[in-house]
C-alpha cells in the first residue's frame, strides 16, 4: 500500500454523519479498494472494517489470520493536511 496517500488509490469516498448522533461519522471507500471507516468521536479515532472477501478470503494468512475473517483496524487521527 505504498500509494495509500494518493487520492487515485482510494477513489471515491463517501462520508455521512449519523442523524441521531453528530459524533458518529462514517466514511466508505470504494468497495473494491477499502472498506468502511467508522468514528464515534467526531473523527479523532477511526475503526476500519474490511470484509474477508476484500482481505484474505478463504485462504487466510498462514497461522496469523484464519480463513474468512473480517479485519478490524483502529486508527488515531494525528494530523490533517489539505491536498496540494
Amino acid at each position: 500500500m505504498s500509494d495509500c496517500g494518493n487520492s487515485a488509490f482510494w477513489g471515491k469516498v463517501g462520508v455521512a454523519v449519523a442523524p441521531s448522533d453528530g459524533q458518529r461519522v462514517y466514511a466508505l471507500i470504494e468497495a473494491d479498494k477499502g472498506g468502511l471507516f467508522r468514528s464515534s468521536d467526531g473523527g479523532d479515532t477511526w475503526e476500519l472494517v474490511i470484509s474477508s472477501d476484500l482481505a484474505y478470503g478463504s485462504n487466510g494468512m498462514g497461522n496469523t489470520i484464519p480463513p474468512d475473517q473480517t479485519l478490524v483496524f483502529l486508527v488515531n487521527l494525528t494530523k490533517v493536511e489539505s491536498a496540494p
